[in-house]
Order: C-alpha cells, then structure tokens, then sequence
C-alpha cells in the first residue's frame, strides 16, 4: 500500500496534482482508527479474559454471547463515528490537518480518501470483535489466516484502483478497496466463528445482525442532516460546521432510538441524561 500510494502521489504531482499521495492516505487513515481505538479494542480488551474463562470451560455458547455483547455495543457508539467520518470529513480533517503549509486543496483530498473509508469503520470494528473470539478459543491459526486473506483482497483492489482510476482518484480508490476487503473479511469471519462455536440462533435471527442493521437503517438519515447541517454552517468556519454536523446526527439517532428499537442507544442516551441532571437534595 505504501509504494501504491506513494507512486499515485508522484503520478498526480507529475500532472500538477498536489496532496494526493500516501501522507493523504495515512492522516486519513490515523483520523478513521480513532473510533475503533477508543471503542472496539477497550471493550474487547475488557471482555477477553471473560472469553477466554468460558472457552476454556467448553462453554463455546457463552463465548457466542460476549462476541454478540461486544458487536451490539461497540457499534452503538462505531456506527455514528462512522456516519460522521462520512458526512463531516471536511470540516474534521480542516480542523486536525489544516495549518502550515496544509491548504484548502489539501483537505479536500484527504478528506475524500475519508470519506471511502468511512464505512469500512463498521467492518473492521466487527471483524477485530469476531477475530478475538478464536484467540479466546487458543485459536491463533485461523485469524492469521483471515487477515492474509484480507490483506490479500486489498493489495489486489488497491493495484486495480492504482491501474484503472484516474491520478486525482487513485489513492481515494485504494481507500475504498480497503474498505471493501473489510466488509469481505468481516463476513469470512463471521462465517467461519460460526461454523466453530455451537449453533444458537441462526444468521438471519442474529441479535447483533438485527442490532448492526437497525443501527445502519438510523445511519442514513443521520449522515444525510448531518452533512446538510455542516454546509449550512460552514460559512462560521470549519469548527462550527463539524459541531451543527454532529449534533444533527446525535439528534438523528436519539430521535429514532425507540423507532427502530435501538436499545443500547436508548440506554446510552438515557444514562447520559440521568448523568446530566442535578442532583435531588
């Protein structure tokens, strides 16, 4: 990926194209990880030892359990990190990237490598979450072997992006294959935990496949008035148009919490409430 982009970028320098290269492509990436550091490995970090007692018992259901735990959670707060990676990328990379010699035509470079990974955040929160799961089972082999496969995917989307899209689009491209090989692997992953822990419910009953989709169809609208939102405001600077883009997609999600039954949302935004409030005497 590194000589990918970097020959992109030397490629589009050569036709007057600037800031399109692979530093374009890791602040992007550096801005897309954060969600998932702070989350999915926190969350899953604090399950493993858990995991790891009930696999060690046999009890391959209530491992299914906490991996089913650690999705639902973990996407209520990476499904609205990643409406916003999409529909503020603007205004955040303007905010983190925009000083010194880092101008407007810059930023809107990376913030469109951004946006294409955006929704690879989803995949690769969930994959990372299901990955654990054959560690916890002593299970080393098999992710090694997933994340090849992975890897794999996108060193052969990322030549395909590099060969065929324009130099302005090439690194964006590799973004976007990234983003796919995830979605690819995330499913592998799924497919192949659940053929090696005990058969519950079935994939089309999956609680967080219910939870992932429920999340996904609040995603759309979300991302859609947050954007809108963040235009509107862009004229006060790029500060004020990530925060009216934000608080339109927290909005969004806290009107259609109780809807489309989202229930870890709900209780999320009703802990915060109770927090918010003062105190009775």
């Amino acid at each position: 990926m590194t000589r990918l982009a970097t020959a992109a970028g030397q490629r589009a320098a050569g036709l007057g194209i600037d800031g399109v290269g692979f530093s374009a492509y890791n602040n992007a990436y550096l801005l897309w990880a954060v969600p998932h550091g702070i989350v999915t490995v926190s969350l899953v970090t604090a399950l493993m030892p858990r995991m790891s007692g009930a696999a060690a018992e046999g009890d391959g259901a209530a491992v299914r359990r906490d991996v089913s735990y650690a999705l639902r959670t973990s996407a209520v707060a990476v499904v609205p990190a990643a409406c916003a990676l999409l529909a503020l990328a603007q205004p955040l990379m303007a905010v983190v990237f925009q000083y010194g010699r880092t101008g407007a035509d810059d930023i809107a470079a990376m913030a469109g490598i951004l946006t294409a990974f955006a929704p690879g955040l989803i995949a690769f929160s969930g994959q990372y979450a299901l990955s654990r799961a054959f560690y916890a089972l002593r299970d080393t082999r098999t992710p090694l072997l997933l994340n090849l496969l992975i890897a794999g995917l996108n060193a052969g989307l990322s030549t395909a992006a590099y060969l065929l899209l324009p130099a302005r689009w090439a690194v964006t491209g590799m973004a976007g294959a990234y983003s796919l090989a995830l979605f690819a692997g995330w499913a592998l992953t799924a497919y192949t935990l659940h053929r090696r822990l005990p058969a519950g419910r079935t994939a089309g009953r999956s609680p967080a496949l219910a939870a992932h989709a429920r999340l996904l169809a609040a995603a759309l609208p979300a991302a859609a008035l947050g954007h809108l939102a963040a235009g509107w405001a862009a004229g006060a600077g790029a500060v004020a148009a990530r925060a009216a883009g934000a608080a339109a997609i927290v909005a969004v999600f806290a009107v259609l919490a109780k809807p489309l039954r989202l229930t870890e949302v709900d209780a999320l935004l009703s802990g915060a409430v109770r927090r918010l409030r003062p105190a009775k005497r």
